[in-house]
């Protein structure tokens, strides 16, 4: 594409010099605006014209017109400039980080996910947002792996020394029942209570905070839950409770009451135990210098802890 610029032996220096003469049609007050002298000038133009192999300019002692060649050639060349600038426009934003691709990793049924997406949206319009659901597990491999920029995750168990966070929010944990439990009809269900339940549990596995803080809990009343089935994603721990199979703890999001069959009530803790809540972060790789991660980083900083 740009072979053409050596072929025909011109520059973009010339393809401005010729525009303005096209425009001043005067050769000393073009050279004036270009400051430099007329001769030059002259001498670029003809230049130019040499390497096109046509004539640019119609030249007499009282007048330059240009040739229905040059009319056509400046039509083009303008388009050159408005081309060139809209690029250098395009790539100062991807350098700012206003304009892009981020690819974000998001939890299932991930309740934040939509004040997330329209504060970027406000405030970097020129982001594009590639989502792709994961668990906190699977999120962290591929932040790790440069597959995703960044991830709406539960915080993990232990995680890289290179992980970066912000706090989006803190959610409260609480019990779900099913509608038929005997617990369902109390107001709030003490932590104690779930000692001698069928519990619905979690993975245990290194990235799966919401254990860790479950654990945390019932240590609280020093027991352990009587664990009859793990489940990683909530809606399917909220099916289970509705079938009867159990009791479980859940964040708090909001969409947990869209399901039948199932009561939700806050969970009441000993004096001084830790409170029944859980974080949800924003993470990303420190190693990570993608301008739009930044730009995303630099759009949601300010509402976020």
């Amino acid at each position: 594409m740009f072979d053409i610029f050596l072929r025909l032996n011109i520059s973009l220096r010339q393809l401005h010099q010729f525009a303005v003469v096209a425009r001043e049609l005067h050769f000393g007050r073009a050279a004036a605006q270009l400051h430099m002298t007329q001769p030059p000038l002259s001498m670029a133009i003809q230049s130019l014209e040499t390497s096109l192999g046509v004539r640019l300019f119609e030249r007499t002692n009282r007048q330059v017109s240009l040739t229905e060649a040059g009319t056509a050639f400046l039509t083009e060349v303008e388009q050159i400039a408005e081309k060139l600038d809209l690029a250098v426009n395009r790539a100062k934003k991807v350098s700012a980080g206003e304009e892009g691709e981020i690819r974000l990793g998001v939890l299932p049924s991930c309740s934040v996910l939509p004040e997330v997406l329209r504060t970027v949206r406000k405030e970097r319009p020129g982001l594009a947002i590639d989502l792709r659901e994961a668990t906190t597990a699977e999120q962290l491999a591929l932040i790790r792996d440069r597959r995703i920029d960044a991830g709406l995750i539960r915080p993990p168990v232990a995680y890289p020394e290179d992980l970066e966070h912000l706090v989006v929010a803190t959610q409260p944990l609480v019990a779900a029942l099913p509608d038929d439990h005997h617990l369902s009809k109390l107001p709030a269900i003490p932590i104690d209570a779930f000692r001698q339940e069928r519990f619905i549990g979690t993975p245990t596995d290194n990235a799966n905070g919401l254990h860790g803080r479950i654990s945390a809990l019932t240590a609280a009343s020093e027991f352990e839950p009587n664990v009859v089935q793990v489940v990683r994603e909530i809606p399917t721990v909220m099916a289970l409770v509705a079938g009867g199979l159990g009791v479980s703890i859940i964040p708090k999001s909001g969409l947990e009451t869209g399901y039948s069959g199932v009561t939700i009530r806050p969970i009441e803790m000993p004096a001084g135990a830790p409170p029944p809540e859980i974080a949800l972060w924003l993470a990303w790789s420190r190693h990570n210098g993608r301008e739009p991660l930044h730009g995303f980083l630099e759009a949601l900083r300010p509402t976020l802890t």
